[in-house]
């Protein structure tokens, strides 16, 4: 959660540029070093986004497409305009489908599949599944975002202030 918070939004996206423009130029380490959690987090999000994206893809050969659609469940570290807070909390639903997915895959293998090929897919799509779930330790899915009735406030408080 910290990373996506970190790695994300227009603080991030101006600590990236700093790095890249000035401390690139000047040869102190201590400068170099002070956009280094910035960058380290940036990346943990894009491995995350990568490695995670396949394991949500639905198509056996993750289209184009399909990818495209599974990537934006996930924080993007190179979008500008981002509430960091909320880039984070996408790991919470994320967690939260990734786990229902797993515990409906066992369920059909609980229950047997009979074609080989599609339980081979399952058992697959599983290792994946926990690929994801292992770099989402840290991430409380038990309600660690916001909640339904403090989103549904935000909304009425920004329709209240348009009109």
């Amino acid at each position: 959660m910290a990373a996506a918070r970190n790695a994300t939004g227009p603080w991030a996206n101006f600590s990236a540029l700093l790095d890249g423009v000035v401390a690139g130029t000047i040869p102190s380490e201590t400068v170099r070093n002070v956009f280094q959690d910035t960058q380290d987090n940036r990346q943990f999000v894009r491995a995350l986004k990568i490695l995670g994206s396949s394991a949500l893809s639905v198509s056996p050969r993750m289209a184009v497409y399909d990818l495209a659609r599974v990537e934006r469940l996930f924080p993007d570290p190179d979008a500008f305009f981002r509430n960091p807070i909320s880039e984070a909390n996408k790991l919470v639903v994320l967690k939260q489908i990734a786990v229902q997915q797993r515990t409906r895959n066992d369920q059909a293998l609980a229950d047997g599949i009979d074609d080989p090929t599609l339980q081979s897919e399952v058992i697959r799509k599983n290792f994946e599944i926990d690929r994801l779930l292992s770099l989402l330790e840290g991430v409380d899915a038990s309600g660690g975002g916001v909640n339904n009735d403090l989103q549904n406030q935000i909304l009425q408080d920004i329709m209240s202030k348009r009109g």
